[in-house]
């Protein structure tokens, strides 16, 4: 441990067991579902948002570490052991990547093949590795943003209460608790506000590398009608997602779209240098 923080050794294997018993319920949840049932289309939304929460939540048990690691860093740092950039680095190393970057590629792993995202397409290899690259930048997201908010904070609790809120107002403007088309209708200030929340570009990229290239029956509930076979495009229109307008990622058809892919690196590669200036010139030491 660091200071009196936890052990990174018991949290990485905590980190690990909680996610495969998280991974294995969730692919029990939802088993093997039907890429062209309408049913499923919420189902699978749902997936992804119980993996983001999931992951935000895990995330807030390291926040603490930076209150731990304080007086630690001011006392080396100082003394001229290293700077901002190698702490830094270290952090990435034996934090982000054990902590963030492993537990998510081992959760796509278990929970991909269990709930049968993509299992019938030709390209459900490239998808799968697209939905553990979407998972993964995601939970990044989450860990570099939090690490500002620890530095900046006073207090643990401080920096909890914060992290907290930053991420309900991301989650809120995810694009699945609130419809993009329903704010579209406030004006353009209220449009805007999904672009702001990285959930929104991970379920953007999640829904698009899903719905794209199929069709999707749709069986009517109230009236008796044959189903209505509707291609995924549409029913990611209606849901206020990007649809035709973007590069896809695989072929067919088929695939995310590129540009949320390379918004979510753009997040990360931001709150990475957003940390270094934060422990650059706004962190100093109180002696």
């Amino acid at each position: 441990g660091n200071d009196g923080g936890p052990p990174r050794v018991h949290l990485v294997g905590h980190s690990f067991g909680a996610t495969v018993a998280v991974s294995l319920l969730c692919g029990i949840a939802f088993w093997q579902l039907d890429r062209g049932d309408f049913d499923t289309v919420l189902s699978r939304i749902g997936l992804a948002f119980f993996l983001c929460l999931y992951f935000t939540l895990t995330a807030l048990v390291s926040l603490g570490m930076w209150q731990h690691e304080r007086m630690l860093y001011f006392h080396e740092h100082g003394a001229g052991a290293y700077g901002p950039a190698a702490f830094l680095a270290s952090k990435a190393i034996f934090e982000l990547l054990p902590l963030r970057v492993l537990p998510s590629l081992l959760c796509a792993a278990i929970v991909y093949p269990m709930a049968g995202l993509r299992a019938d397409d030709a390209h459900g290899a490239a998808a799968a590795a697209l939905f553990a690259g979407a998972l993964c930048l995601a939970n990044l997201c989450t860990s570099v943003a939090f690490t500002s908010i620890g530095m900046l904070a006073k207090s643990p609790g401080v920096a909890t209460l914060t992290a907290t809120l930053f991420s309900l107002l991301n989650l809120l403007f995810s694009g699945f608790l609130v419809s993009p088309r329903t704010l579209a209708g406030y004006g353009p200030v209220a449009a805007a506000l999904p672009r702001l929340s990285y959930f929104y570009y991970f379920f953007e990229l999640f829904t698009s590398n899903e719905l794209l290239g199929a069709v999707v029956m749709v069986q009517p509930q109230t009236v008796d009608l044959p189903p209505v076979p509707l291609p995924g495009i549409e029913i990611l229109a209606q849901l206020g997602y990007e649809t035709g307008k973007c590069s896809r990622l695989l072929g067919g058809g088929g695939g995310g779209c590129a540009y949320s892919l390379y918004v979510l690196g753009g997040w990360v590669a931001a709150g990475l240098a957003l940390s270094y200036l934060v422990l650059r010139f706004c962190v100093k030491d109180p002696h």
